[in-house]
């Protein structure tokens, strides 16, 4: 064999050898890009799934008052039972306020109006 025959049998290995490299390569880098995506994907469905258990549990963990009648009654029910005053009954309704399902607490004069409905 001839040392050019030699050379071209070595060039051609090696060209074979570095495309076989190549589609490997090709391979694992788009195998990698969709594995990245998905996990991306994952990442975002679990941060939307977290906020919605809070917001489930939040609402879970509230008494909600739906309407002023209720306010009304509880407002009476501190007044009358708890013989608490009306401005007392304003700084209980702020600290009781996320756990009633309250937006705003009733005004301090007048505690039967309910802001922010």
């Amino acid at each position: 064999m001839s040392t050019y025959a030699k050379m071209r049998k070595r060039r051609d290995n090696w060209k074979k050898q570095v495309a076989k490299i190549k589609a490997i390569l090709r391979y694992q880098l788009k195998e990698k890009y969709r594995i990245k995506k998905q996990r991306d994907q994952f990442k975002r469905e679990l941060r939307q799934a977290i906020q919605q258990i809070e917001v489930l549990e939040a609402q879970k963990n509230t008494l909600p008052i739906n309407d002023k009648v209720d306010l009304i009654y509880l407002v009476l029910q501190f007044f009358t039972l708890a013989r608490i005053g009306f401005r007392a009954i304003h700084r209980v309704l702020m600290v009781l306020c996320p756990q009633l399902g309250l937006a705003k607490t009733p005004c301090t004069q007048n505690p039967y109006i309910l802001h922010g409905k």
